[in-house]
């Protein structure tokens, strides 16, 4: 009857996809595609949507798609050597709640390849300044939900291994 119930309520394919989910720490290294470069993505529970360090942003048209060109430094650490460039089209925009008293903030939504645990997988990122920040690569439930469990007391669960 609990299983009846349970598959009537439209509970029994959540219950069924969580054993898919594998269990990560709240920090792991991820490969940024296609420039193939290895950096430290925080996985926040937290945070609704994923978002991505950039800096030069510049929207532009290209044969009627709007598209987006930024830039991030190849070390976040560093903030001044190498930078990576990317001309992606925009997915969209998101709107991001801030601290209390500050109005919401509208970012651009690209789509970005990157490896993680071996796999190639891709999300939707927001375009942040998160040059204050720790981890230039936040993951948020929008992505984990379907792909992996956050374990809070835990970093870096997985080996970094990425196909060439």
């Amino acid at each position: 009857m609990r299983i009846l119930l349970l598959s009537f309520l439209g509970f029994l394919p959540v219950l069924s996809n969580a054993g898919e989910l594998r269990e990560a720490g709240w920090l792991q290294s991820i490969r940024l595609e296609p420039h193939r470069v290895r950096v430290t993505a925080k996985l926040d529970t937290g945070a609704k949507s994923s978002a991505i360090h950039a800096i030069d942003v510049e929207r532009f048209e290209r044969g009627g798609v709007e598209r987006v060109r930024f830039t991030l430094y190849r070390d976040h650490t560093e903030q001044q050597g190498p930078k990576l460039t990317y001309d992606l089209p925009i997915e969209g925009e998101v709107r991001i709640k801030r601290s209390p008293g500050k109005p919401p903030e509208e970012r651009i939504k690209v789509k970005l390849a990157f490896c993680i645990d071996g796999e190639l997988m891709d999300a939707e990122f927001s375009l942040d300044d998160r040059s204050n920040l720790n981890y230039p690569v936040l993951l948020g439930r929008s992505f984990l939900k379907d792909h992996f469990t956050v374990n809070s007391a835990e970093t870096f669960v997985f080996r970094y291994e990425c196909p060439l």
